[in-house]
């Protein structure tokens, strides 16, 4: 088998868990270095769910499973579909894209792994437009939202992959105007004071407009965010290996997603 890495690298103000006011940049700083002490260890900071992650209803609801909780089978050696849903800048996914792809797709079986491919996740392009590679991401509406669960679900399905940065409405009500499309010192990250008095009048309904269509996929499915390279990906099936950072009472983490594909 030839594994294909389908994970964005960590490095340091990477888009993905940079542009929100909850997020935290991913950052290193020396510790000691080669030249000064020998060895070379370093300090990490970072938002819980920064670059490729993997999502579930722990992330919205009180009481729900934690990481240590998962059940490992459902994203081991795990058997996937591969459907393609072009989209741009600001994509939205619509219930007719999942009913044309997904729900027709002859190569989809019972309890596969979906992986909706967009294309946004190829040539590195998180790189080559920034910040904008996370509040310009295609994602789901809510009834895209609602008719990939149903689909998903009909089939005994629970495990959603895509490459669009972020699964949600991307901030569409308030924050990507507030404080994502802001050029970034004018919005200084968490923990800052800004950041902080910022959240402190973000309110349930507010999250609710800016990114329902991840509370409606993450109430029932488990979802990997993020995923890059899936152009590398042939034909319509494919295996996948998901191992998310093992971090205690995280509900919703960091992974490393590959694909196994035939030699």
């Amino acid at each position: 088998m030839k594994p294909i890495v389908l994970t964005i690298p960590l490095y340091p103000h990477m888009p993905v868990g940079n542009v929100w006011a909850w997020d935290v940049p991913f950052q290193t700083e020396d510790i000691v270095t080669y030249k000064k002490q020998g060895p070379r260890l370093f300090m990490i900071t970072m938002h819980s769910e920064t670059g490729t992650r993997l999502m579930w209803k722990g992330v919205q609801e009180n009481g729900a499973e934690t990481v240590m909780d998962l059940d490992l089978n459902k994203f081991i050696n795990k058997p996937a579909v591969i459907v393609d849903v072009p989209k741009g800048p600001f994509g939205e996914i619509l219930p007719e894209d999942i009913e044309c792809t997904l729900a027709k797709e002859p190569e989809y079986q019972e309890g596969d792994a979906v992986i909706l491919r967009t294309g946004w996740g190829n040539e590195q392009r998180w790189k080559k437009i920034g910040d904008a590679y996370a509040y310009e991401s295609p994602h789901f509406t809510n009834p895209g939202a609602q008719a990939t669960v149903d689909v998903m679900v009909s089939k005994g399905s629970e495990f959603l992959v895509t490459d669009c940065a972020y699964i949600g409405n991307t901030g569409e009500g308030y924050m990507r105007e507030q404080w994502a499309k802001l050029p970034a010192w004018e919005r200084p990250a968490y923990p800052h004071e800004e950041a902080k008095a910022y959240l402190r009048n973000y309110t349930p309904d507010m999250w609710r407009v800016d990114f329902g269509s991840s509370i409606i996929l993450l109430d029932k499915l488990y979802v990997i965010g993020g995923a890059c390279n899936l152009d590398q990906l042939q034909g319509k099936r494919t295996t996948l290996v998901c191992l998310p950072m093992f971090i205690e009472d995280a509900c919703g983490t960091s992974a490393w997603l590959v694909a196994l594909e035939k030699d």
